[in-house]
């Protein structure tokens, strides 16, 4: 799989390729920590806690992208899909297309314009023109062939108490009133985009992983990972948008509470390992294991509470 980042996105101050190489890192992290299986107890404990199951649990459970597998096998396939994860030389190529140009969604002359109204349709009771943007609207990105679900409006999104960050785009249109999206694209194609809010870093008080202090104590960050401080880094929010990319597909499954620590443990392990949040967090507390903490044994999982242990390896 390879990925493409669009000009609209500005080469800011510890962005772009950065943020993007730390979310493969992640990932890649995970994929290697999983492979260890009882070689790694402290990993074995994160993903008993993120999924509800033991990582060999023998049950087969099917997530969105139509993949089966046991809980250690859809993480070993997806995270491992995304660990090979690479730059591609041209937009047409690429399986991930990164843009942040705001999704304007507007009706406008210019042809070259990336979201687009979907044509009106002979005989639809109501026309595609007279119907809401954000609820039944159509529109769909003429540039890379992807429909827009009629629920959101992407970075243009203002829910009150959430703001969006990222948004991804996950269904190609192989064909649309008539017109068939072009042969050279590639079957799996997704496109992410980089909200506004990406680049406000004072919203942001950590933003990178890197910036977690190693052979410390975590005493200076109360309540371990139900605080906001591990809500922000970009890389995480980008790795938990390529769960959402295919063949992947996973969901939000479980609407406004699937995201966060608090809220992705309680739930089953078939809506867990079909979330995307519920496999980045598997992917944050990888990468905390890498800088020696791990979820304190001795307080409940929902607390999230993190120790320190010089011990991990």
């Amino acid at each position: 799989m390879t990925y493409w980042v669009d000009q609209s996105c500005p080469d800011r101050a510890r962005w772009n390729e950065a943020i993007i190489t730390e979310a493969i890192r992640m990932v890649t992290s995970t994929y290697s920590r999983n492979g260890r299986a009882a070689d790694d107890p402290t990993f074995q404990s994160s993903f008993r806690a993120v999924f509800g199951a033991q990582q060999d649990d023998d049950h087969d459970y099917r997530t969105p992208g139509n993949f089966w597998g046991t809980p250690f096998q859809i993480v070993e396939y997806i995270s491992g899909s995304i660990s090979l994860l690479t730059p591609a030389s041209n937009q047409v190529s690429s399986n991930i297309r990164v843009y942040c140009d705001y999704d304007p969604m507007v009706s406008t002359s210019d042809p070259n314009a990336r979201w687009k109204l979907v044509p009106d349709r002979v005989g639809d009771p109501t026309p595609n023109s007279q119907k809401t943007l954000g609820v039944d609207q159509e529109w769909y990105d003429q540039i890379n062939y992807m429909r827009r679900n009629t629920m959101t409006l992407g970075c243009q999104s203002v829910r009150p108490g959430r703001t969006t960050i990222m948004e991804t785009f996950g269904s190609p249109i192989i064909n649309l009133n008539g017109y068939n999206a072009p042969n050279d694209l590639p079957y799996y194609r997704s496109v992410i985009s980089l909200c506004p809010t990406v680049f406000n870093r004072r919203l942001s008080p950590m933003v990178s992983y890197q910036d977690v202090p190693q052979n410390t104590a975590f005493g200076a960050i109360p309540n371990g990972l139900r605080n906001r401080y591990f809500n922000w880094p970009l890389s995480t929010a980008f790795a938990h948008e390529l769960r959402h990319c295919g063949p992947f597909s996973l969901l939000d499954s479980a609407g406004p509470y699937s995201y966060g620590w608090l809220n992705i443990t309680k739930m089953t392990t078939y809506n867990g390992l079909s979330n995307a949040d519920s496999h980045m967090w598997l992917d944050i507390l990888a990468e905390l294991e890498s800088r020696q903490y791990k979820l304190n044994p001795n307080a409940p999982v929902s607390e999230g509470a993190l120790v320190y242990d010089a011990s991990i390896s």
